[in-house]
């Protein structure tokens, strides 16, 4: 499972994943790319765009967002059902078709039972 999250005070965008060539090939086409060898993780500048372009890398996989990073793109939403919520973060596949609808995940949850968002 790959895992997205920012770096608190550097705002860049830091991606893990076991490794898989194809996914290493389409991570490097994203302008800004960065391989920290001693860390083992990828890295990019917090820019617009750079968040959407990475979730496409991953679609149709598993993937775990750090809640700061969902509220930088406005109109994350996903259709999927059983979103996990675990500790700071989400748990999520993400599809072409839905990625730039997702906005808030849980909305979706609360709207399934009927009720509103807190």
């Amino acid at each position: 499972m790959a895992r997205i999250y920012s770096k608190d005070k550097t705002g860049l965008i830091v991606v893990t994943f076991p490794y898989d060539l194809t996914l290493v090939t389409k991570i490097k086409t994203i302008p800004g790319h960065r391989w920290h060898p001693a860390e083992k993780f990828w890295s990019f500048s917090n820019t617009h765009g750079t968040l959407e372009k990475i979730l496409e890398v991953f679609e149709g996989k598993e993937i775990h967002i750090d809640l700061a990073l969902q509220g930088t793109v406005p109109d994350l939403r996903t259709e999927r059902s059983g979103v996990v919520e675990s500790g700071l973060s989400l748990s999520l596949h993400v599809s072409s078709k839905d990625f730039m609808r997702i906005r808030n995940p849980l909305d979706q949850i609360f709207n399934e039972k009927g009720g509103s968002s807190p």
